[in-house]
């Protein structure tokens, strides 16, 4: 088990996928052919197959939940978590594919984000795995607003 405050890994890239291509693959496609119900139904076996076989990131949820409640976490909220996770992960296939008739996507504080532009100058939007940028896709095409994502660029190892 991962102790609270310790990390779970020295580096997040240093794991590999939990599936393999071919699983990759088979979400992808059941996603957009099936659609967003039936690729969200699948969900639930890929969080318990890595509730089960991927202790590596059980335990680091574990150990996450337990910092923020101040109290062990019970499986169930680590299982409600990396489906969480998974459901993120998920909608960015349909984000980056230009599907989002399936989100309710309400955008607050656009024209206040306008009134703080300046030609000269930029603004730093951050992010994290907690959502997902690649809902700014959504955005109105008028929105005139510029985006630019960033990500690591540490080559993967492959196991």
């Amino acid at each position: 088990m991962i102790e609270p405050g310790r990390s779970a890994s020295a580096h997040w890239s240093d794991r590999p996928e939990g599936g393999g291509r071919f699983a990759l693959w088979l979400i992808r496609t059941i996603a957009l052919r099936g659609g967003r119900g039936l690729a969200r139904l699948i969900l639930y076996p890929v969080t318990g197959y890595f509730y089960l076989r991927r202790a590596h990131e059980r335990e680091a949820s574990r150990a996450f939940l337990t910092r923020v409640w101040g109290r062990p976490a019970r499986p169930r909220e680590v299982l409600r978590h990396l489906h969480a996770y998974a459901a993120t992960t998920l909608d960015r296939v349909f984000l980056l594919t230009d599907r989002h008739r399936p989100f309710e996507v309400r955008i607050d504080g656009l024209d206040a984000l306008r009134d703080r532009l300046d030609p000269r100058r930029g603004i730093l939007l951050l992010g994290a795995h907690v959502g997902s940028f690649e809902v700014l896709r959504a955005l109105p095409h008028g929105a005139a607003i510029w985006t630019c994502a960033s990500c690591s660029t540490r080559a993967r190892r492959r196991r």
